[in-house]
């Protein structure tokens, strides 16, 4: 932080009108200080491939040009399906977290498509995460998340999950319990001339 802050200061104090007071820096630290303090641990819910279109190709298959767009011998890539997706990692869209198997597996890795579990085709967490071969029911854990990820996550198909935090000699301590349904609903209200429609 202070090499970053020099950087903005000196060029600042050489270029700033004399006889004006300069201005205060104030840096937002939090992603340096706890981003690295955060992991995600998901597990693998569905394994497939993913066929990896020509774009020019496809736009002229769907105007009839060259008749329909093949699959046959197309490239393709392993894609994973999560069940954590965008919901949980809202930063992924910006931010890039390194993705790796909890445990160690002795396939080479390649290019793979890591997909969360949401209805939504913007739910792709890594493009081509270098990973090995997966199978459903195996975990991964996505690193640095510290940041931001918790309080931008919402509730969409699924709750969020417990949010646990390993402290000195390794103890494990629940800082924030997995919700449910009523959790969900606690804060709502039903209007007293809608309450017949229950």
């Amino acid at each position: 932080m202070d090499r970053y802050a020099e950087a903005i200061c000196d060029t600042i104090t050489a270029e700033w009108p004399q006889g004006r007071t300069l201005p205060k820096l104030y840096l937002e630290t939090g992603r340096a200080l706890v981003d690295d303090a955060g992991y995600l641990i998901s597990t693998v819910v569905a394994v497939k491939r993913r066929i990896l279109h020509d774009p020019v190709a496809t736009a002229l298959a769907a105007f009839g040009k060259n008749g329909p767009a093949s699959v046959a011998g197309a490239p393709s890539q392993n894609a994973l399906v999560l069940d954590a997706g965008i919901n949980l990692m809202y930063t992924t869209t910006w931010y890039q977290p390194r993705i790796l198997p909890v445990r160690p597996c002795l396939d080479a890795p390649t290019p793979t498509t890591v997909f969360g579990c949401l209805c939504m085709n913007i739910d792709v967490l890594r493009e081509d995460a270098p990973l090995p071969g997966l199978t459903t029911g195996d975990q991964v854990v996505m690193h640095p998340v510290g940041a931001y990820n918790q309080t931008q996550s919402m509730q969409f198909i699924t709750y969020r999950p417990a949010v646990v935090m390993t402290g000195p000699g390794g103890q494990v301590h629940v800082i924030r319990r997995r919700e449910n349904l009523e959790y969900v609903q606690a804060m709502e209200v039903v209007p007293d001339h809608l309450q017949s429609l229950e």
